[in-house]
């Protein structure tokens, strides 16, 4: 295996059987071509329980594989330096799998007290993220500084004496009133469950389903700069699906003030026609406009001004 070389990760998926597959290639090639390296037929659901050697991973080595893990073994001791770059090199695909966080829609803290609880390698329930916000008092501290960019709001865990119970608490800067996350507007709370995971430090690929939930249309804009400073400061990458004008807005503003990238910022329109989605790209200019417009977001709107101004619809206006 050369230095040159990238492995891939593929599942093939039927009704009740599947086809794993560790995938080996070329990453500089103009066309990404990978070879199987090795293939696993499972049955779903499936506990990882089968493996397979990988054959031609090297001379003096053996690997295993079960579908998500690869082991390499050497039979010489001074080839246990090369079998541990090996396996990680077979295992990057899985390891790039953990290191992404999802952001659902239905997100936010429903408790007011919290227990430690085991945090899986994909944390998503709220006993996870609040475990991890009262273990790693980093991501706390950021969570906070973002929180009071966007909504003025400082955010804390505060541990209750002699138990093992804690709790999240916002205060408003401008009243200085302080109450648990779960009395505070649901806007904010979803806020916090989103920030510590875009924050987390695992993370590298963050994915959001619609930011704006619950949010007032400032607080919403400033969402837009926070997360395009954490993408930047913290070398993340975010894949939001939103409908939210406002939104897709500030983030082109943020291409108009030189804060980001047209490169950085894709944009994909998604219709639904005859059962499928299909995804346009609409590129970016360095000016932050959008190529065919905003009309999809706008055009009730549209419909209401000329209601409000009293100008003919379009088709109004050819019969007159």
């Amino acid at each position: 295996m050369g230095s040159d070389q990238a492995v891939g990760y593929c599942v093939r998926l039927r009704e009740e059987r599947g086809r794993l597959e560790l995938l080996i290639g070329l990453p500089n090639a103009k066309v990404q071509l990978f070879n199987i390296l090795a293939t696993l037929e499972v049955s779903f659901p499936y506990t990882g329980i089968q493996s397979l050697e990988i054959p031609g991973i090297g001379p003096g080595l053996r690997a295993t594989w079960n579908g998500f893990v690869a082991q390499v073994q050497a039979q010489d001791a001074v080839d246990i330096g090369k079998a541990q770059a090996v396996a990680r090199v077979l295992n990057a695909p899985i390891e790039a799998l953990r290191r992404i966080r999802f952001v659902p829609l239905r997100r936010g803290f429903s408790q007011v007290s919290y227990t430690p609880v085991p945090v899986t390698p994909f944390p998503s329930a709220e006993g996870e993220i609040a475990t991890l916000l009262a273990q790693d008092r980093d991501l706390e501290y950021r969570v906070d500084r973002y929180l009071e960019q966007i909504a003025n709001r400082n955010f804390r865990v505060r541990p209750a004496l002699e138990t093992a119970l804690f709790e999240l608490t916002c205060v408003d800067r401008e009243t200085g009133l302080g109450i648990t996350l779960v009395n505070e507007g649901f806007g904010i709370n979803q806020l916090v469950y989103l920030l510590a995971q875009a924050l987390s430090r695992e993370a590298e690929s963050v994915l959001i389903e619609e930011p704006e939930i619950h949010l007032h249309p400032l607080s919403v804009r400033r969402l837009a700069g926070a997360l395009v400073q954490i993408a930047s400061r913290y070398r993340k990458q975010f894949l939001i699906s939103t409908h939210s004008e406002g939104f897709l807005s500030a983030l082109l503003a943020q291409v108009a003030r030189g804060a980001l990238r047209p490169a950085d910022l894709a944009c994909y329109f998604v219709e639904w026609k005859d059962g499928i989605s299909v995804f346009t790209r609409q590129h970016v200019s360095e000016h932050g406009q959008i190529e065919g417009g905003l009309r999809a977001f706008v055009e009730a709107e549209l419909e209401d001004l000329h209601v409000f101004l009293g100008v003919p619809e379009a088709s109004d206006a050819d019969g007159l």
